[in-house]
């Protein structure tokens, strides 16, 4: 395995691709390709789908940090090995390869990316699928796949639209528009901007505010906002209704209520 002069702390579980750390309740995956700017190729996207898969194991984690230092995020799929495949292999349903994008989607863990340098096609697709994104002021961003005649396959043509609307996901689509932090924040792709020196930190801030909450409830509020979109308004209500009562059968809820009303810090346990 290779040295990341980037990677912060001691390695806990070794991949030949990626680092795994943890920080108390906080899970950090870092990529590791940084010769290819973290280019997706399958062993890199595989590496992230393990590690991420056995951090949403543990029970102890509250959230998950996804970077790949202060160099680049992702600058992309391995275009080299794109042009290998057949038109079957690059079909997610078909291909056998572990889907990524909709393991970090549908986890009810939480993930934060932690966006520096390149983040392009693939990868802007995949800090998408993450929860909250935050970028380095040397961040850029694009979804550049027209560039080389092809088009979002990994949820960019649908999550885009869903995060900066049709008009502006069109143009940054059919250009090709490379777009850097301030933009990205004025149009609500990025939740924060920060010098690339503080990137890792304001990311893992975020999980340790996500921590003092019940995970029962962040994981009950990301199923309704990710799923409640996608349909009417009044079964969008209703799954609210349901999730809502729920969390009343769990000891979170009362250890909550009680901590309120007696002016002390809650204790959740996630029982």
């Amino acid at each position: 395995m290779t040295t990341n002069p980037t990677h912060p702390a001691a390695n806990v579980t070794e991949y030949d691709t990626v680092f795994v750390d943890r920080d108390g309740s906080c899970g950090i995956v870092t990529m590791n390709r940084l010769e290819k700017y973290n280019a997706l190729n399958a062993a890199l996207r595989n590496d992230i789908y393990a590690a991420m898969s056995a951090l949403m194991a543990d029970k102890t984690i509250r959230g998950i940090v996804l970077w790949g230092g202060t160099k680049a995020f992702v600058s992309g799929g391995d275009l080299v090995e794109m042009l290998k495949r057949r038109p079957i292999d690059a079909f997610g349903p078909t291909s056998g390869a572990s889907d990524l994008w909709a393991l970090i989607h549908h986890s009810t863990v939480p993930v934060v990316a932690a966006i520096a340098g390149p983040c392009f096609g693939g990868g802007l697709e995949l800090a998408m699928a993450c929860d909250l994104r935050v970028a380095a002021d040397n961040a850029l961003m694009g979804q550049t796949e027209t560039n080389v005649g092809l088009i979002p396959g990994r949820g960019g043509t649908q999550r885009l639209v869903r995060l900066v609307g049709a008009t502006r996901a069109k143009e940054m689509i059919f250009t090709g528009e490379i777009i850097k932090p301030d933009e990205a924040y004025r149009i609500g792709l990025v939740n924060k901007v920060v010098p690339a020196a503080q990137l890792l930190d304001e990311a893992k801030a975020y999980v340790h505010r996500i921590a003092e909450k019940s995970p029962h409830s962040i994981a009950m509020a990301k199923l309704m906002i990710n799923n409640g979109q996608d349909t009417n308004l009044d079964t969008a209500l209703m799954m609210e209704q349901l999730a809502f009562a729920t969390l009343f059968s769990t000891d979170d809820m009362h250890e909550g209520g009680d901590a309120f009303l007696n002016k002390r810090r809650p204790a959740y346990r996630g029982s």
